[in-house]
């Protein structure tokens, strides 16, 4: 459970709306020279701006344990962080920022990718491109255009995106992950 210890297990923590959980899987590729991975999934709270900061503090430690636990097994974090990674967003800073600034250390695949499928927004409720991403959906607020360059000067298309994938390579001669393709899904319901 993302909540600090003392909370009842499936109550909300923090300024949280909702209880929320992070849950993680151990995956082996097999063959003469096998290969490990770890995926950490979450769904930050959508309200709680505290919550989400300290939900992320949590995810860090966990990624920091798995690395030591596991130094040869590569890590990825996803989920839906109902935060926008632009604007100088506290939760994309801290489990970006590298180990040695307190942070997870772990690299954004989105914008580490070659090959991008660059919308907007990740927000779309099932109605594909149709769907008003400036807008949002009510729960989270969205970057402003300004909010799309980060410190350093640089822009990047994907600063509204609330879904992320984040990853970590093994410490040593382990895995190293390189993203090859990313691509936002637009599926609708009809």
């Amino acid at each position: 459970w993302l909540a600090p210890e003392g909370v009842a297990t499936g109550r909300p923590a923090w300024d949280a709306m909702c209880p929320r959980t992070f849950e993680t899987a151990l995956f082996s590729i097999c063959g003469e020279d096998p290969l490990a991975f770890c995926v950490l999934n979450t769904h930050l709270d959508h309200e709680g701006v505290q919550a989400r900061l300290e939900s992320a503090k949590l995810i860090a430690t966990a990624v920091a344990k798995g690395a030591r636990e596991q130094p040869a097994c590569a890590q990825i974090v996803c989920g839906d962080f109902n935060s926008p990674k632009g604007g100088g967003n506290a939760v994309y800073r801290l489990l970006t920022a590298p180990e040695s600034a307190g942070g997870a250390g772990l690299r954004d695949a989105f914008r580490e990718a070659p090959v991008q499928n660059m919308v907007q927004s990740t927000i779309h409720k099932f109605q594909g491109t149709e769907f008003e991403s400036v807008r949002g959906d009510g729960t989270v607020e969205l970057v402003q255009d300004s909010d799309h360059i980060e410190s350093n000067g640089e822009r990047f298309g994907d600063a509204a995106h609330i879904d992320w994938a984040l990853c970590r390579d093994s410490d040593g001669e382990g895995v190293r992950l390189r993203p090859v393709k990313c691509e936002v899904v637009l599926d609708q319901l009809e």
